[in-house]
């Protein structure tokens, strides 16, 4: 009789455990169901991405970023940014992006934009100073800006697959030049005394380097580094 009531306690015992392991598990499978439809057919956020496709059902909103103070300088920039909201088959995309610049004179109050339209996609913007980052008296001497202007490979959207230019400014925006029109890819640059900006990029399987004014932004020395070669 006692070893009776022991299997049968043992048993009750194994079906409580059996019945909450159950239950947990169900509340597991619920929790990631939910939050797997929430990643399948809920909003997506991207960055960096305009689309401009003409059949597509596009929202697009528009707003004023958060400031930033050029160094050494009496100006301010003030991104303006793009989200696009758009259905895609199962589920919706939102797409955050930088378009334009409005540069303010702190002093003056003048503002100027960066460009006349706000259709291209600023991919990223560089501040060259004059002095390393955190030593006294740090100036901005200009911006050089990464920007996509067309849908070069014809996927309805601008984003960083397509031809990039590479511009330069000085910190009012005004003085804007495309010293390097059409590119493949910017490798890096660095600044050469005050006065000149050294830069590198891809084009097609060749590297090169470029030297350009800071001045004036002009040209002064450009030659071919390298062919880059798939040895696979």
């Amino acid at each position: 009789m006692e070893e009776s009531k022991l299997f049968r306690n043992i048993w009750r015992f194994n079906a409580i455990v059996i019945l909450i392991a159950g239950i947990l598990s169900i509340f597991v499978l619920i929790f990631t169901g939910y939050h797997v439809a929430k990643d399948i057919f809920g909003n997506r956020q991207i960055e960096a991405v305009v689309n401009i496709t003409e059949n597509g059902n596009i929202n697009e909103k528009w707003s004023l970023g958060y400031m930033k103070r050029l160094e050494g300088t009496d100006y301010v920039l003030i991104p303006l940014e793009s989200d696009q909201s758009y259905a895609q088959s199962y589920y919706s995309k939102s797409s955050n992006s930088y378009r334009n610049f409005l540069f303010i004179n702190i002093k003056t109050n003048e503002q100027h934009w960066l460009f006349t339209q706000n259709k291209w996609l600023i991919v990223n913007s560089e501040y060259l100073c004059d002095k390393e980052y955190g030593k006294e008296d740090r100036k901005t001497i200009a911006i050089l800006h990464n920007i996509i202007k067309s849908d070069t490979n014809k996927d309805d959207r601008l984003t960083e697959k397509d031809k990039l230019t590479i511009a330069l400014s000085s910190p009012s925006g005004r003085q804007y030049h495309e010293v390097l029109p059409s590119i493949d890819k910017l490798i890096g640059y660095s600044l050469i005394g005050t006065t000149e900006v050294l830069i590198l990029y891809q084009n097609i399987n060749t590297a090169y380097a470029a030297i350009f004014s800071l001045n004036d932004f002009k040209l002064l020395s450009e030659r071919e580094l390298t062919k880059i070669k798939n040895n696979f």
